[in-house]
């Protein structure tokens, strides 16, 4: 999950690219991943960004929440509706 994490964060996301060769279909090979440096984290650290994560999960439905409402008072929720 951490790792998961880390690879998903701005930082990861930036060093991934920056490793990527330049084709029509961005890959990184086995060479440089065996180069990818990952931040090592204690299990108490790492409980932690569980934390985070669920932070972050309970934010997002929120959001999510907060937009449905505000396309039902516009009338167009059924239109945008993802179910």
């Amino acid at each position: 999950m951490f790792i998961k994490a880390y690879l998903e964060s701005p930082i990861g996301q930036s060093y991934l690219e920056s490793m990527q060769k330049e084709t029509a279909i961005k890959v990184i090979g086995l060479k440089e991943f065996n180069y990818l440096k990952v931040p090592v984290l204690s299990v108490e650290q790492q409980g932690a960004e569980k934390e985070f994560k669920e932070a972050i999960n309970k934010a997002t439905e929120k959001q999510k929440k907060a937009y449905e409402d505000c396309y039902e008072k516009m009338g167009i929720r059924a239109a945008v509706s993802e179910n």
